[in-house]
């Protein structure tokens, strides 16, 4: 018999901190949410989409951030359903 690993159900509050967060920084809800891999990627993309508009390559620093900030909303909505917010 294989036992399957129990998801850590996140706490409404938790879960409505983490959606904030994501919408204000990309990745730092997602951290709060203990989503950390996925957190830690989203930030290291936000990082490396800056690097690219302060060097002046606007054409590939805003799309990359844009991206990534998509991908933090998703990542708010898993969070929240996963809360039993959204059904």
């Amino acid at each position: 018999m294989v036992k399957r690993a129990r998801k850590k159900k996140v706490k409404t509050k938790t879960a409505v901190l983490a959606t904030i967060f994501n919408l204000l920084f990309p990745g730092l809800g997602s951290l709060i949410g203990v989503k950390y891999k996925v957190g830690i990627e989203q930030m290291t993309l936000v990082a490396v989409s800056f690097i690219f508009i302060f060097m002046e390559f606007e054409l590939i620093g805003i799309p990359i951030f844009f991206g990534t900030w998509v991908w933090g909303i998703v990542t708010s909505v898993k969070i929240m359903s996963g809360a039993g917010l959204l059904r």
